[in-house]
Parts: structure tokens; C-alpha cells; sequence
């Protein structure tokens, strides 16, 4: 269940966070990495999330257990995350993911996610799969 007093404004670089998770990934967490405010989207949270169960046949072992970086409305996680659980989490290499979305956002041909994690994570998934 979500905490109602977690504001958009709650996130902070360093944070680690449960959220409401896919069912195969109860231990999956995320890791805010970077944040950037946006006068037409409000704040965009970029985040880490590991613990993951991903199916990914582009890889050794075909299961990937992280996303370095994903650029999510902060309104959108407000409805994701559970409870915080420190403050003080390793932020990970997003840099390069962030770089190529802030170039991209900037350019007009990239934006961010605005549905639950869980949701985000599906379609993570899917594309990852497809020939």
C-alpha cells in the first residue's frame, strides 16, 4: 500500500525505495539517481532499480537484474513506492543512460514514464524481447 504522504517532492538523490513490485520481484527496489525539473512535466525522478527478474536474450544468462536508468515522473512514483528505506543508496552507472535521454529530451525526441513502475517494468521487458 502506498503511503498517502509521500509528496512529488519527497524524492532525493540517494534514496532507496520499496515499491509496489511485479510479483516475481518482491525484492526489487529502486535508487533515485538524478533529478531534473521540467516546466512543462514537473519533476522527472530518474532512477535505479535492481532486484529485478527481467527476461533478456541479448545478455549471457538471458535474465537481467538491474535498470541503471529510467526517467519517471515524480507523480508516478508517488503512486508506485511503498516506504523509503534509506537515504544513502550507491546511485550505480546511470550516467551514460542519462546523458543519451537528456540529449534525446533535449533534441524533442525522448520523454518520460508516467505509469507505475511495475507497468514501466513490463514494457522494459517486452521491448527487450522483441525480434
Amino acid at each position: 500500500m502506498t503511503d498517502r504522504s509521500i509528496q512529488p517532492t519527497s524524492f532525493k538523490v540517494g534514496q532507496v525505495w520499496a515499491y509496489q513490485t511485479r510479483p516475481q520481484e518482491p525484492q526489487a527496489r529502486l535508487t533515485v539517481v538524478h533529478i531534473d525539473r521540467d516546466p512543462r512535466l514537473g519533476i522527472i525522478v530518474h532512477v535505479r532499480l535492481t532486484g529485478l527478474h527481467l527476461r533478456n536474450p541479448r545478455i549471457a544468462g538471458g535474465i537481467s537484474t538491474e535498470v541503471p536508468h529510467l526517467p519517471v515522473a515524480a507523480r508516478a512514483l508517488v503512486q508506485s513506492v511503498t516506504r523509503k528505506l534509506s537515504d544513502h543508496g550507491p546511485l550505480g552507472e546511470y550516467l551514460e543512460g542519462y546523458h543519451v535521454w537528456r540529449k534525446e529530451f533535449d533534441a524533442g525526441t525522448a520523454g518520460i514514464f508516467t505509469v507505475p513502475l511495475a507497468e514501466i517494468i513490463d514494457g522494459v521487458e517486452h521491448g527487450l524481447n522483441q525480434r
